[in-house]
C-alpha cells in the first residue's frame, strides 16, 4: 500500500497536466516535505490573479515512507525482496 498526498486542480486548470512531487531520499523524509508547495499553491490560487491556478498535484511517498499516511513498512525479508549481499 502506498501512500500520498493530492491537491485538486483550481478552477480552469483541470484539463492540464497534473504536477508529481518526489521527495528527497533521507531519514524521516515522506510527501509531507512537499506541504508548503501545496499550501503556497493553495493560497495562490485563492487570490484573484490570473497567475494563480495549478493543475492537480501529487505528492507520493516513495517505498518504505508515509507510514504516519497509511502506508505499509517495507520489510525486505516479509517481502522476498532483498539487497546483494
Amino acid at each position: 500500500k502506498i501512500s500520498y498526498q493530492y491537491q485538486p486542480a483550481s478552477p480552469g486548470y483541470e484539463t492540464f497536466t497534473p504536477i508529481v512531487f518526489i521527495h528527497p531520499v533521507g531519514i524521516g523524509l515522506a510527501s509531507w516535505f512537499w506541504n508548503r508547495m501545496f499550501a503556497s499553491a493553495s493560497a495562490a490560487a485563492s487570490t484573484a490573479n490570473d497567475n494563480g491556478g495549478h493543475p492537480e498535484l501529487y505528492a507520493v511517498d516513495l517505498i518504505g515512507c508515509g507510514l504516519k499516511l497509511g502506508a505499509d513498512g517495507w520489510d525486505p525479508q516479509a517481502r522476498g525482496l532483498f539487497f546483494p549481499k
